[in-house]
């Protein structure tokens, strides 16, 4: 932990100091020579700071990693942002839980959510994160995406849950294809037995989905006939990508 926070450190007089020397760093942090040295070239590693394209003496910058992730940061905020009372307004319509989610290292992880009305409830935390096929908020962003973030999300191996988990490639195309056909994802008791959730993409302006919104409950309180609720899902995540995109030319 001691190192960890020596890194942040680190990354922080970069941040404040750039361009900055091995020895300017050390004596302003008051670290020996060759501990910020290491500590640089870990970061350089991880792809936090790079060397200033010719400097003399080995100076120091931060790279294009913490800009990217406070654009992300920023993005999930508006995005945030524009959903949740179009989430408040789908839960009172549905009386159950609502989540939204992103895309994230080949799964997906809940950004935000809406607790259902009912007194039996399932406790599935912001933070949650789930695979990509036995998810219906990953099935929505999957089915839609194309390029490298379809490459990027598409399950390496299809590890079973329960005996409804889709387990192989070809009926997992064949899932996705009803998921774009009609606008929205469906999953029964794939992650959990107890589970159920339909879901929608969200787009922000791009030709890739930016997020997905869900309708989420126990097993036994899903309808039959998932149209009614799963076209409630689709228009709501419309609604929140026209915000978007409102908001990006605004």
């Amino acid at each position: 932990m001691k190192s960890v926070i020596q890194a942040f450190r680190v990354l922080q007089e970069v941040a404040e100091t750039q361009p900055v020397g091995v020895s300017d760093l050390a004596r302003r942090l008051d670290l020996p020579k060759s501990t910020a040295h290491r500590f640089l070239t870990t970061l350089e590693t991880v792809g936090w700071v790079a060397r200033k394209s010719g400097s003399q003496g080995g100076q120091w910058v931060l790279s294009a990693a913490p800009a990217i992730l406070a654009q992300r940061v920023a993005a999930d905020s508006n995005l945030r942002t524009a959903a949740k009372p179009v989430m408040e307004r789908l839960r009172n319509a549905c009386t159950e839980a609502v989540h939204l989610a992103v895309p994230q290292s080949g799964e997906v992880v809940v950004i935000d959510q809406v607790e259902s009305t009912q007194p039996v409830r399932i406790h599935w935390p912001v933070g949650q994160h789930s695979p990509v096929h036995a998810s219906a908020n990953g099935k929505a962003i999957l089915a839609f995406s194309g390029g490298q973030q379809r490459a990027n999300l598409y399950p390496e191996s299809f590890e079973v849950f329960t005996p409804d988990t889709i387990s192989s490639a070809e009926e997992f195309e064949a899932d996705l294809a009803q998921v774009r056909e009609r606008g929205f994802a469906i999953v029964r008791g794939e992650l959990r037995e107890d589970i159920c959730s339909l879901a929608a993409p969200i787009f922000g302006g791009r030709s890739n989905p930016v997020a997905s919104l869900s309708a989420f409950m126990p097993t036994y309180r899903m309808p039959e006939d998932e149209g009614i609720l799963g076209a409630m899902v689709r228009e709501a995540a419309a609604e929140i990508s026209a915000a978007m995109k409102l908001g990006q030319n605004g």
